[in-house]
């Protein structure tokens, strides 16, 4: 019998404990989250039930993040991920869970806009890239202390102007972004993968109406039949 290398074991050891963290991942998430109501104006199935008619803006902030601390560096390109806070195998799935959802309650969504950081841009291309077909990256949305000068408050401006400048239509638009950039320029504080979702207004502001958690959409996929 061949003897089996230590490297190799090893190598399927590190392979196990990524798939269990990946396979928990909507277990714990969904174990941490209220079990069947948004958490803004209306409970979960009447938001569902909302969007999926189309017609509003979606703020989702990035997901779960490792629990390594790293400080971004904006020194280098936005491209170059090891100099940024990553997602975590548990965000990864995370992502996955609520895109899923949002598909499965059939939500429409025309477009997908992200900050250009790499976890950003993760959130929304594990999410929303196997079905909706503009997924793009948005420097408004970019996270608020990249550069020299552009503090919360330029960034909520530039939010704003994206919000003001965008209309979703019989259709509802994503802008996946941070949690300063949320809360400067529309107002909540959103956990990590949570969806704020706003309603466009005559003058071009956005009123909120509710918000939820990957779990919480997920609840209402299990209950789509609900929502016809």
């Amino acid at each position: 019998m061949t003897p089996i290398s230590s490297k190799f074991v090893a190598r399927l050891a590190t392979l196990a404990l990524a798939a269990l963290a990946t396979s928990a991942a909507p277990q714990a998430r969904a174990q941490t989250a209220p079990a069947a109501s948004a958490q803004g104006d209306v409970d979960i199935m009447t938001l569902a039930k909302m969007v999926r008619g189309g017609g509003y803006i979606l703020a989702m902030r990035h997901e779960r993040t490792g629990t390594t601390p790293v400080r971004d560096d904006y020194s280098r390109p936005e491209s170059e991920c090891r100099a940024q806070r990553n997602l975590s195998l548990a965000g990864i799935a995370a992502s996955q869970e609520t895109g899923d959802a949002l598909r499965k309650i059939g939500v429409p969504v025309v477009r997908v806009l992200y900050s250009p950081m790499c976890r950003t841009m993760d959130t929304a291309t594990h999410a929303f890239g196997g079905w909706v077909t503009r997924v793009d990256a948005e420097p408004l949305l970019m996270h608020h202390n990249n550069v020299p000068g552009r503090d919360a408050a330029a960034a909520g401006r530039e939010m704003r102007q994206l919000v003001t400048g965008i209309e979703p239509g019989g259709s509802n638009i994503v802008l996946v972004t941070h949690i300063v950039n949320i809360m400067a320029g529309l107002g909540p504080e959103l956990a990590e993968g949570e969806i704020a979702v706003f309603k466009k207004q005559g003058d071009g502001s956005a009123t909120l109406v509710g918000r939820a958690l990957g779990s919480e959409w997920s609840l209402a996929a299990r209950n789509a039949d609900r929502l016809k």
